[in-house]
C-alpha cells in the first residue's frame, strides 16, 4: 500500500483498465525514476475485483540475469515471493524487467499459455518482446507551459501537483501562489515533468528557498541525491538511477547517448545524423542505436521527435569527452536552421515558422550562446536573437538576448541593421525610450537595402504616432508598404500598425487600403488572409458602432490565429473585444477579457499601452471599467482573465467542454444557420440565401444559443470556425501491441 498519495496519470490508468479487460499482458514501458511501479501498483488495486486469487507483486529488481537462469528461474522468484505457484485467477506484477527481459519473456509466455485466467503486468524501461503484449507508454508528467504564471493555469499540469503535495509534505503550510507559481512551474519543467526528480527536488526545500532550489538545478545529479531510505538503491538518487539505465546500454549506444546531451528541448533525426557522427558512429549507425535507446527508454519519442528527459541528458553530459567539438557542430547546424527559417519568416510568415521555433527555441538560443564572440559567427548570433524576438515564444527571455547580440556584435553588417529595427519596432510598440533607429538608419543608407529601410520608416511611424502625429504616421507606412512586396512578415506588420492607427484615427480610407494591401498580397489559400480581413472588418464595424458584428469578427479572428503564432494580431483581437464589451455595456465580460490582453501583453514583453498593437491606452479602459464595476467586481473579472489557461476560449464564447458533453447536437437547418453565421451574414441575408423569414431564422438562432449554451449570436461564429463539435471527446494515444 502507498504512504503518499497518487498524483495524476488518468489516461494512463484508464487505458491499463481497457487493456486488462480485453487482453492478458500489459507492459508498462518509459523512462527510469517515471512512476512504472507506482502506477501498476495503483492500476492493481483499481482492478483488484476482477481477480479472486488477489493481486500479486513480484519485484525484480534484486535478482541477475545470470542467478535466474531463464522463466524457470523467475518461476522460482515468484513461486518464493507468494509461497505458493502462482494462483491461475490472479494479477501478477512484474516490477522491473529490464535487467533480466530473457527471463521475463519465457515465463510471461509460458505462464499464460498454462494459466488462460491469469493476467500479468510488468515494469520495464523497454518492451518484453512476446506475442501477445501490449504495451503502454509511461510519459513523464505534463508540465506547464513557461509562459504561465497564474496559480490556477499551473496548478492544471500533474507536475506542479506533484511537487505541491511532496513539497508539503517536506514543509508543511507550503501552498502555490501568485509569487511562487512561475517559480515551480520552471522548476518541474527543467525536472522534465520526472516524478522522481520531481519528489527529490521537494525534499531539498526543507533546506533551500525555491529561488535556490532552481538556482542549483544546473546539476541536478548532485544536488537530487536524497531518496527514501527504504527505497531500492537505484531509486535513491538521479545517478543511480542513470547508471541502471546505462547498464543495459551497448558500448556506441552509450556513446551517442552522451553526444546527444548537446541538444536542448529535443531533436530530430536529422539534427542527431548532423551532429552526433564521426569517431565511431557513421550516419547510416544512429538511426539504429537512437531506435535501441528509445526501446531503453532512455530517449523519449514524440512524433518525429525525440527528447533525453533533463536529469538523463545531465547525466550523458558528464559522460561526454569530446564536449566542444560537438557544442560547436550543434550550435552550427542550428545556426542553418535559424538561416533557413529567417528566410520562411518573411517569405511566408509567422505561421509557417512558429511551431518549429518554438519546438526548437531552447536548441536555437543554445547555439546563440555558444556562437557569442567566435570570430565569424556575428550574424548567426545576431540572426538567431533577431529571429526569436520576431516569433514570439519565449518574449520574457528574447529582448535581453537580442540586446546582449547586439552589444556582442558591433559590425554595420545588414544583420545588424535587421536585428535594430527588430529592437526599434518592439521597444516603440511598447511605448518604450529607443535609442537604435538611427543607427538603423545610418547602416540602411550605406547599405542601399529598400526592405530595411521600409522597416525603419515603420520605428519613425510609431514615434510619430507616440508624439500624437497620426496622420504623418500614416503617410509614413503607405510610403513603406511596397517595399514590402514578397515580404509576407513586414506586410503584416506594417498592416496591423496602419490598421491600428487607423482606428485611433478614424480615417476609415485608411483601414480601407490595409485591407486592400491584404487582398492584393495575400495569397487566396493563405489560412491567415480570412482572419487578417475579419480583424480589419472588425475594426471597421466598431468605427461604425456596429457593436455585435465587430464582436462576431473578433471572435472568428481569434478563433482562427489562435495557434498561428500572430500574438500581435491576437491582442489586436483582444483589445477589439475588450472595445465591443465595453460598447455593450457588458462590463463584467471587458474586464475579464482586459484580464487577458493583459496576459498577453505581459508575454510579449510589453510594460503598458502601445500604440502599435493596441486600440486604447489600458489604463483608460480600467478606470472607465473600474468606476462601473466597483473595485472589488472589476479586481475579480479581471484576476479571472489574467488567470483563465485559455483565454482565448474566454474571448469566443467557447462552450465549457464539462458542460457541453451532453448537449444536443444540431439539427441540419440549425447546423446551416451556425455556418452561415460563421460566414458574416445577417439574419436577414441567411432568410434570403435560405428562402425563408428573418423571423423563421432569428428562432433557428435562438435555438443554437440555447443548445450550444450562449447568449450572444456572436459565440456561435467563433464556435463553428474552431470546428464545430457537437460533442467534445478527449483525445486518447492507444497503446501498442501485437
Amino acid at each position: 500500500m502507498a504512504t503518499t498519495s497518487f498524483v495524476g496519470r488518468e489516461r494512463e490508468l484508464g487505458e491499463g483498465r481497457r487493456i486488462l479487460r480485453e487482453h492478458r499482458l500489459l507492459t508498462l514501458v518509459g523512462t527510469g525514476g517515471v512512476g512504472k511501479t507506482r502506477l501498476a501498483v495503483r492500476l492493481g488495486e483499481e482492478v483488484a475485483r476482477s481477480f479472486p486469487a488477489g493481486v500479486w507483486l513480484i519485484d525484480l529488481a534484486p535478482f541477475d540475469a545470470a542467478s535466474l537462469g531463464g522463466g524457470e528461474g523467475i518461476g522460482r522468484a515468484v513461486s518464493t515471493a507468494l509461497g505458493t505457484a502462482p494462483p491461475v485467477d490472479a494479477l501478477l506484477v512484474l516490477d522491473t524487467c529490464e535487467h533480466v527481459l530473457e527471463a521475463c519473456a519465457e515465463f510471461t509466455t509460458g505462464l499464460l499459455t498454462l494459466a488462460p485466467d491469469t493476467r500479468i503486468v510488468s515494469t520495464s524501461r523497454q518492451p518484453l518482446g512476446v506475442l501477445g503484449e501490449h504495451v503502454l507508454d509511461v510519459p513523464p508528467l505534463s508540465t506547464p507551459d513557461p509562459s504561465t504564471s497564474s496559480p490556477r493555469a499551473v496548478e492544471g499540469s500533474d507536475a506542479v501537483r506533484l511537487f505541491v503535495d511532496r513539497a508539503g509534505s517536506a514543509v508543511p503550510g507550503f501552498s502555490l501562489t501568485r509569487d511562487t507559481a512561475a517559480t515551480v512551474a520552471e522548476i518541474c519543467a527543467r525536472l522534465g515533468g520526472l516524478p522522481l526528480a520531481i519528489e527529490l527536488a521537494a525534499t531539498r526545500l526543507r533546506a533551500l528557498s525555491l529561488s535556490e532550489l532552481l538556482g542549483r538545478l544546473d546539476d541536478q545529479h548532485r544536488l537530487l541525491t536524497v531518496g527514501s531510505r527504504v527505497a531500492h538503491p537505484r531509486q535513491r538518487s538521479l545517478t543511480a538511477l542513470d547508471d541502471w539505465s546505462l547498464a543495459l546500454c551497448t558500448p556506441p549506444e552509450r556513446e551517442l547517448w552522451a553526444r546527444l546531451s548537446v541538444f536542448t528541448g529535443g531533436f530530430d533525426l536529422t539534427a542527431a545524423e548532423s551532429v552526433c557522427t564521426g569517431a565511431g558512429i557513421a550516419a547510416p549507425d544512429v538511426l539504429d542505436l537512437l531506435a535501441g535507446l528509445v526501446e531503453k527508454s532512455v530517449v523519449i519519442r514524440v512524433g518525429d521527435h525525440y527528447a533525453l528527459p533533463e536529469p538523463t541528458r545531465q547525466y550523458g553530459a558528464g559522460r561526454l569527452s569530446d564536449d566542444r567539438n560537438y557544442r560547436q557542430r550543434h550550435a552550427e547546424h542550428f545556426a542553418a536552421l535559424g538561416r533557413r527559417l529567417t528566410r520562411q519568416l518573411h517569405a511566408e510568415g509567422i505561421p509557417a515558422v512558429h511551431a518549429t521555433v518554438r519546438r526548437e527555441h531552447d536548441n536555437l538560443a543554445a547555439a546563440a550562446a555558444h556562437l557569442t564572440g567566435q570570430p565569424g559567427h556575428e550574424d548567426d548570433v545576431l540572426g538567431l536573437g533577431t529571429l526569436l524576438y520576431l516569433v514570439p515564444v519565449r518574449p520574457e527571455a528574447s529582448g535581453p538576448r537580442l540586446r546582449e547580440a547586439l552589444r556582442n556584435c558591433p559590425a554595420p553588417t545588414r544583420a545588424r541593421a535587421n536585428a535594430l529595427w527588430a529592437a526599434s519596432v518592439r521597444a516603440l510598440a511598447a511605448g518604450l525610450e529607443d535609442d537604435t533607429t538611427q543607427e538603423c538608419r545610418w547602416i540602411v543608407r550605406g547599405l542601399g537595402d529598400q526592405v530595411t529601410a521600409a522597416y525603419v520608416a515603420e520605428c519613425d511611424a510609431l514615434r510619430a504616432a507616440a508624439s500624437g502625429d497620426l496622420a504623418t504616421a500614416l503617410d509614413l507606412l503607405a510610403d513603406a508598404l511596397p517595399a514590402h512586396a514578397g515580404d509576407r512578415f513586414g506586410l503584416r506588420q506594417c498592416a496591423r500598425i496602419t490598421a491600428v492607427l487607423a482606428w485611433q484615427a478614424d480615417d476609415g480610407r485608411a483601414l480601407r487600403r490595409v485591407t486592400s494591401w491584404i487582398d492584393r498580397d495575400e495569397p487566396a489559400n493563405d489560412a491567415c488572409r480570412r482572419p487578417l480581413r475579419s480583424v480589419l472588418a472588425g475594426l471597421e464595424r466598431l468605427r461604425d458602432h456596429t457593436t455585435d458584428q465587430a464582436e462576431e469578427l473578433f471572435g472568428r479572428a481569434l478563433a482562427e490565429l489562435r495557434d498561428s503564432g500572430e500574438a500581435w494580431w491576437i491582442a489586436v483581437c483582444f483589445d477589439g473585444l475588450v472595445q465591443s464589451a465595453c460598447a455593450r455595456r457588458d462590463y463584467t465580460r471587458a474586464a475579464r477579457l482586459l484580464g487577458c490582453a493583459r496576459t498577453l501583453r505581459h508575454r510579449l514583453g510589453v510594460r503598458g499601452p502601445f500604440v502599435g498593437g493596441g486600440l486604447d491606452p489600458h489604463d483608460t479602459v480600467a478606470a472607465d471599467l473600474r468606476r462601473f464595476l466597483g473595485d472589488e467586481r472589476f479586481s475579480a473579472a479581471v484576476r479571472s482573465g489574467e488567470e483563465l489557461d485559455h483565454a482565448v476560449d474566454c474571448a469566443t464564447g467557447a462552450p465549457d467542454p464539462a458542460a457541453s458533453a451532453h448537449q444536443p447536437r444540431l439539427t441540419p437547418r440549425e447546423h446551416e444557420v451556425a455556418e452561415l453565421i460563421s460566414d458574416g451574414l445577417t439574419n436577414q441575408a441567411i432568410g434570403e440565401v435560405l428562402g425563408i423569414s428573418r423571423r423563421t431564422v432569428e428562432t433557428h438562432v435562438e435555438h443554437v444559443m440555447a443548445k450550444l449554451g450562449f447568449t450572444r449570436r456572436a459565440r456561435i461564429a467563433a464556435w463553428f470556425t474552431s470546428g464545430h463539435p457537437d460533442v467534445p471527446r478527449p483525445r486518447r494515444r492507444s497503446a501498442r501491441g501485437s
